[in-house]
C-alpha cells in the first residue's frame, strides 16, 4: 500500500501540474532527496 500512495503523489502531481510521469517522478526524488523520505500514513 504504500507504493500506491507514492504512485498517487507522482500522479497528482502530474495532473496538477500538467508534466508527464517522469517528470513527476524526478520531482518525487527531488522532495525526498531535500527533505528525506516521508512517512506515509496507510491503514491495512
Amino acid at each position: 500500500m504504500p507504493t500506491a500512495v507514492h504512485d498517487n503523489c507522482v500522479r497528482i502531481y502530474a495532473d496538477a501540474r500538467g508534466v508527464s510521469s517522469d517528470e513527476a517522478k524526478s520531482w518525487m526524488s527531488d522532495i525526498e532527496r531535500q527533505h528525506g523520505p516521508y512517512v506515509a500514513d496507510v491503514l491495512a
